[in-house]
């Protein structure tokens, strides 16, 4: 019988406290069979210093999974990141910036021993109240989404990393987050049919399909559809002809704990159902030794499980066949030179910043007229303030990289504090830290009607998609913060970095600038020059 634990990722935490016991434990696990490992945190060099490690213990082919929706860097550092799809998709060449983005997310995660991107997201961004999907999808219209998907998938195959199509069959229609709750999603059959476009066109070419914990009773689902057979087997195998991997969604997720007991011991039992349901490889389990133990009893028990592992074991071999050899460490065969991908670990880079630029829109009434009065105001000047609305997770540094850009294309810029909202001591913390070694950002200062006084206000607004955030648009806190700072008599402009509805809920004009990456950052600030440049300020 196959060892369960060939079809568990174990999850390698280097984003927390102890990275050297992660790294630890990641080891045990691979001596201890695992099929491979889901990756989060660790530098450019670490990273795959730690992966040869872990396939030299294994002595065999292993998964190394990452998300990187927008790009390598949103989890290793010192990789580049990336405008993120709902971005892309509003490049006016989207197809050519989803090529651009995938195949260079695909060598960098090459370079660093990643052969599986969990990417791309293929659902829908149809409901305004969803507050996990917004910018991670590449829009409404499912024909779209289907396009620009198909290329993402191609794009990634082709250099040698295996892409994963999620969440199926279709997060966009909740209200929920599957990280904190089940959702479950009303809609009829028929509505539902739109959110399978997108998997059915990158059905027969996408390496592995990721499931989503989320209920859907039109399609016989009343529980998590990674728990579901008549998903999984009847819609995505036989409705779809899908015939690569099925992965569940992290099975730590309170989107399927909920379908039992809580516990390690239960979800031992839950991976028992994702398997029986039509999974082949089981996400993060909190505990990968106990779940593979459970999961051996009832296969030696019960010898219709027990052909479903072996049938797993070798659908996933099968795949490693074509994904499992990865280069050796800093390896970028087939980047040099190639005029169809971004430069490679070049995340501060000109062609990076020129991308984000060109995905970067002024939203809301009148937005370009307003943009260019606020810059006519600033004579280049310009205060930056920061107002984030994603709590602990959101980036204590935001801001710094649109006031050095900034300040590189020739503005004066000035950070200011008292903005931050929610995780506000830790950005004061940064800023107080700021001011220590630069407050202001000098570009060739130029004198004109924002010369004198106060000079108008930009306040960077952050309001990205987060597991375990709970919502969807800004919360309480955040609007009185962002009321406050415009009842001065200087000009303010806001750059949402974040879904373009973050204005619309505002009622105001302003940039949109997607995502709280320092490319986009770069991205809003370049944008903004240029603009200046043109209208000859």
């Amino acid at each position: 019988m196959t060892e369960p634990a060939r079809l568990l990722l174990h999850a390698i935490r280097l984003d927390g406290p102890d990275p050297d016991n992660e790294a630890e434990r990641a080891l045990e696990a691979a001596a201890e069979g695992v099929g491979g490992f889901l990756l989060f945190g660790g530098t450019r060099a670490g990273v795959p210093a730690l992966v040869a490690e872990l396939r030299q213990v294994a002595g065999r082919p292993l998964w190394v999974a990452a998300d990187l929706e927008r790009g390598a860097g949103q989890q290793v550092s010192g990789a580049s990141t990336l405008p993120p799809p709902a971005a892309l998709a509003s490049h006016p060449r989207a197809e050519e910036a989803v090529r651009l983005a995938a195949r260079l997310t695909a060598l960098e995660a090459r370079a660093l021993g990643i052969n599986w991107v969990l990417a791309p997201v293929l659902d829908l961004d149809v409901e305004p109240r969803n507050p996990i999907v917004q910018t991670r999808a590449f829009g409404s219209d499912p024909v779209r989404v289907a396009a620009l998907g198909l290329e993402w998938v191609r794009a990634c195959q082709a250099v040698g990393v295996a892409a994963c199509a999620k969440h199926f069959p279709g997060h966009g229609r909740t209200v929920g987050d599957s990280h904190s709750e089940l959702p479950v999603v009303g809609d009829s059959r028929a509505e539902l049919e739109r959110d399978l476009v997108p998997f059915r066109a990158v059905a027969g070419e996408v390496a592995s399909v990721m499931t989503a914990h989320v209920a859907y009773p039109a399609l016989g689902c009343e529980g998590p559809a990674t728990l579901s057979r008549q998903v999984l087997e009847g819609v995505l195998r036989r409705e779809l002809g899908f015939g690569g991997l099925v992965v569940t969604d992290a099975l730590v997720m309170a989107g399927l704990a909920g379908a039992d007991d809580a516990g390690a011991a239960a979800e031992g039992w839950r991976a028992v159902r994702a398997l029986r349901a039509g999974c082949d490889l089981l996400l993060y389990p909190s505990d990968a030794r106990l779940t593979a133990r459970t999961v051996g009893q009832a296969a030696a028990a019960d010898p219709a499980l027990a052909g479903r592992l072996e049938a797993a074991a070798e659908r996933s071999a099968a795949a490693l066949v074509t994904y499992g050899s990865v280069p050796g460490p800093g390896s970028l065969d087939g980047a040099a030179g190639d005029p169809e991908v971004l430069p490679p670990f070049d995340p501060e880079g000109e062609a990076l910043t020129r991308l984000a630029a060109a995905c970067i829109r002024p939203i809301g009434p009148r937005a370009p007229e307003r943009v260019d009065a606020w810059l006519a105001a600033t004579g280049g000047r310009v205060r930056v303030g920061v107002v984030s609305d994603d709590g602990p997770a959101g980036a204590p540094a935001l801001g710094e990289a649109f006031a050095a850009e900034l300040g590189r294309r020739g503005f004066e810029v000035e950070r200011v504090g008292g903005l931050a909202g929610a995780g506000a001591e830790s950005a004061r913390a940064e800023l107080r830290a700021a001011r220590g070694v630069a407050a202001v950002h000098r570009g060739a200062r130029s004198e004109g009607a924002g010369s004198d006084g106060v000079a108008p206000l930009l306040i960077l607004i952050e309001a990205t998609p987060r597991a375990w955030k709970g919502r969807a648009g800004l919360s309480e806190e955040a609007r009185r913060r962002l009321q406050a700072a415009g009842r001065g008599r200087a000009p303010v402009l806001v750059v949402v970095l974040g879904h373009p509805r973050i204005a619309d809920e505002l009622g105001t004009a302003a940039v949109c600038a997607w995502a709280s990456e320092p490319v986009m950052e770069r991205g809003a600030a370049a944008w903004l020059a240029s603009r200046a440049a043109g209208r000859g300020s």
